[in-house]
């Protein structure tokens, strides 16, 4: 059951890789099985499948991504502008549709 468990953590953080720039630390505790954030009890579904309390969990697969946490206990995921990849919309629009357009707003 651990397995799935470290699964189930490995395809929250991604999630929350992918989404989010910044979470609080305590909604990430529970997402990641803490529904308070704070209460310390064991599960062994860390990236090392290691038994260690919901907080230190937490801060394992924040180690494990890179992110980093405030004073004010919010996680710093990363900046998603890096990964936003624009697009340049071009649509043609031929004059007939247009001056048809126009001549039934004047």
């Amino acid at each position: 059951m651990s397995a799935n468990f470290c699964a189930a953590s490995t395809v929250i953080c991604h999630v929350v890789g992918i989404t989010y720039q910044n979470i609080e630390h305590r909604l990430l505790a529970e997402m990641l099985g803490d529904p308070l954030g704070e209460t310390p009890h064991t599960h062994t579904h860390t990236p090392d499948d290691v038994n260690l309390t919901t907080d230190t969990q937490v801060k394992v697969w924040m180690n494990k991504y890179g992110w980093t946490e405030n004073e004010d206990g919010l996680i710093f995921i990363h900046s998603q502008e890096e990964s936003v990849k624009p697009k340049n919309i071009v649509e043609k629009i031929d004059f007939e549709s247009v001056s048809s357009i126009m001549a039934t707003s004047q």
